[in-house]
């Protein structure tokens, strides 16, 4: 397992001799180039470079046949069996023939298994399962055996051979962390229907290792397809990780592939190439790819449910420094079969309700109901629901929050990883809301039917080291140099001396324009002239022939109550600007919490302020807009209802009341008035009927004798009955 994690190996093979090899050798089969059978979940592939056949019949080259090789696997405790998937081991083997030697081509060729994952290779134009005597060698070499005419017959081997066919091998991983059991795959590859491919149909698959001997290691197996380049493949996944890698070994820049993978999710996707940390927008291509576009070059189809991805070979991709990384935007996302009808439903409240019981903003959250057919079959009360009860389907989708993203770094994986976690904070609340909270802000008894988590990304997603070039290092130029340079230790610096300063990061050049003594320092250059988010001086001296610097006394500017003010957006939207100063000396690369409510009263919430080299920022995204005084709201009791405009500004999670029976004479109490992020949403339950007095008074006629009747006592509002004696 910890072997799989640093990846994939490749051998190669230069100036090999496979000589006096026969079909049989004392009964037994023998072959030069064999799976191994020890070890059939996982055989590396190979390149072989001027290779040598010496009296090497045929039919002893390859054994690559699963049908052959199926009883060399019958002793493992889980054989492979064949047809039932196999191991994978064998099914991505490839032995890539650079120039022609191995397999008596004219030029590249490639050997690739026989099974029955890989039966698609014998439709490609230039495959075949037979070899001919003539490849390359005869019964004896020329030499040693002159006037031997070449055996030109053919046999059939257990291997398929692709003359003038270079292929190439994908591997897909999936990196979502403490994924038990996930099954990313089968990995499914169908070549475009297009002539030129040279497939006559057929799909390529890979089931992924252990598939046939250890399915709890799916979770961490990568998913190996020998490909033949240039080609467009439909590509399918049993599920499309939130966190995954995709590569495609080969050195030849000539060698592209354009995957077309299903893709019927509404989550965004982020790609990185090698090391980056950024996704390259560049590579976004708003369109499908072609084979002249870059390396990594992507887009999303949302109407064809397909995402296209292009990749091509480099020395680069070769050495796993060009590996794509693709991560999902990360949501939460949750169904809920709701007992009410579509008429009552409200998804606008049912958003603004939800967001209120989780403490977001309604902004990260989308509902999308549906009347349908019942996945409740029990209410939490134990009832169980008639035919007859309506229910309501909700799709919900919690968006990841920009601050979170603003806070780590904007759109980088950093930024993704840091959404993630927040988003899984959100998950955890929600599964241990009570049932009866999400039923209130559903309107309707209602039980939670999913929950999805986002996938956090495994620790080897991080960036791909990359080795650097040495500089080459000429030894006798650098002595020569070395001798020129030899100075007095008490040599001064002419006029026209050059040094560069730095400071925090920044660089200044600048030449001297009169001569210095040796130690002396009396050239002063003001730091900000070389960094502007410093202060102080830094001194110039002359050592030995050198000028050196002096930064000691350049420090980070700071932030004081006399910096000038910044305008400073608030809320997700922005729309009210303020302008803040720093409300104490803020040293540089520190970071203070400022309430929003300071600066504007109808808003809540805290935002962050730094203080980075001297400017001072203020990030107001976090705040939560309010509602000003004047907005307007409609409250609705029964039949009746009135519009209104609340007395005061109400900052976001504040509410105000408003008497019931001044809306309703039939009630007491106070509608709650709550107000988050600048939207008003009333709330009734403080409502309640009124009693019956017992001076109230009621008509009764029985048996054609009218009587008026007052109740004796009716505790209590809502509907209740006393029963009273018909004599009376």
């Amino acid at each position: 397992h910890d072997h799989f994690d640093l990846g994939h190996g490749w051998v190669l093979a230069t100036d090999t001799v496979f000589g006096y090899w026969k079909d049989s050798e004392c009964g037994y089969t023998a072959r030069a180039i064999s799976a191994n059978p020890s070890f059939p979940e996982v055989q590396f592939p190979s390149s072989w470079t001027n290779t040598r056949w010496y009296e090497a019949h045929p039919l002893a080259r390859f054994s690559l046949s699963a049908e052959t090789l199926d009883e060399t696997y019958v002793g493992r405790k889980s054989p492979c069996k064949r047809k039932g998937a196999g191991c994978m081991g064998l099914d991505h083997t490839v032995l890539q023939d650079t120039d022609g030697s191995l397999t008596g081509s004219s030029g590249p060729a490639s050997v690739v298994p026989r099974s029955e994952r890989t039966v698609t290779w014998r439709g490609l134009r230039g495959c075949s399962v037979e070899l001919c005597q003539q490849a390359g060698v005869t019964a004896r070499a020329p030499e040693d055996n002159p006037g031997t005419e070449e055996d030109e017959s053919c046999v059939e081997v257990d291997a398929i051979v692709c003359k003038d066919v270079q292929v190439g091998l994908l591997e897909m991983r999936n990196l979502d962390r403490g994924a038990k059991d996930v099954k990313m795959g089968p990995l499914a590859l169908t070549p475009e229907d297009n002539p030129l491919n040279g497939f006559s149909g057929g799909v390529i698959a890979s089931m992924g290792m252990f598939y046939g001997s250890c399915p709890c290691g799916w979770d961490f197996s990568p998913y190996h397809a020998i490909i033949k380049p240039n080609v467009v493949y439909y590509t399918e996944l049993v599920s499309f990780p939130e966190n995954m890698r995709v590569n495609f070994r080969s050195s030849n820049p000539d060698d592209t592939v354009l995957l077309e993978i299903f893709y019927p999710d509404s989550a965004g996707l982020n790609v990185f190439v090698g090391n980056q940390k950024k996704p390259n927008l560049d590579l976004k291509v708003g369109r499908k790819p072609t084979f002249a576009d870059p390396h990594g070059a992507h887009a999303v189809d949302a109407q064809a449910l397909r995402f296209y991805l292009l990749l091509k070979g480099s020395q680069a991709a070769f050495d796993g420094q060009q590996d794509i990384v693709i991560r999902k935007t990360p949501t939460v996302k949750l169904q809920i079969d709701i007992q009410i009808s579509e008429a009552e439903f409200s998804g606008e409240n049912f958003r603004t309700n939800l967001a209120v019981l989780l403490g977001l903003s309604p902004d990260r959250i989308r509902v999308v109901a549906v009347p349908g057919t019942r996945r409740l079959t029990e209410l939490p009360n134990g009832r169980r629901l008639q035919a007859s009860d309506p229910v309501m389907q909700a799709d919900i989708t919690i968006d990841p929050d920009p601050a979170t993203a603003a806070a780590s770094g904007g759109d980088g994986a950093d930024a993704l990883t840091a959404q993630t976690q927040e988003l899984q904070g959100v998950s955890e609340v929600l599964a241990s809301t009570p049932t009866d909270s999400i039923s209130t802000a559903s309107g309707g008894e209602a039980v939670v039917t999913t929950l999805t988590n986002p996938a956090t990304p495994e620790s080897s997603i991080a960036e791909v080291p990359v080795v650097p070039d040495l500089p080459t290092v000429n030894i006798a130029e650098l002595s020569t140099t070395q001798s020129a340079q030899a100075v007095s230790l008490t040599a001064g610096c002419p006029a026209g001396s050059k040094i560069i300063l730095k400071v925090g990061g920044e660089e200044y050049a600048m030449t001297v324009g009169e001569a210095k003594a040796h130690g002396e320092d009396d050239l002063r250059i003001p730091c900000a002239l070389v960094n502007r988010g410093y202060e102080g001086d830094s001194f110039i001296i002359c050592d030995a022939g050198n000028l050196k610097s002096d930064i000691s006394q350049c420090v980070p500017k700071t932030c004081t109550t006399s910096t000038p003010a910044v305008p400073v957006a608030l809320g997700p939207a922005g729309s009210t600007t303020v302008q803040i100063q720093p409300p104490s000396t803020m040293s540089s690369g520190t970071s203070l919490t400022l309430d929003c409510s300071t600066y504007s009263a109808t808003y809540s919430g805290s935002m962050t302020a730094t203080c980075n080299g001297g400017v001072f920022a203020v990030d107001g995204s976090a705040c939560g807009p309010g509602c000003p005084q004047g907005s307007p709201v409609e409250l609705r009791l029964l039949d009746q209802t009135v519009s209104i405009s609340t007395p005061t500004a109400l900052g976001s999670g504040g509410s105000s009341t408003y008497g019931c029976s001044r809306l309703n004479s039939l009630f007491t109490g106070d509608v709650v008035i709550n107000c988050l992020f600048g939207v008003l949403t009333p709330t009734y339950a403080g409502c309640v009927a009124r009693p019956c007095p017992t001076t109230a008074t009621a008509s009764v006629t029985v048996g054609g004798v009218t009587a008026t009747v007052s109740p004796i006592s009716m505790p209590g509002g809502g509907t209740s009955t006393r029963a009273r004696p018909c004599s009376d």
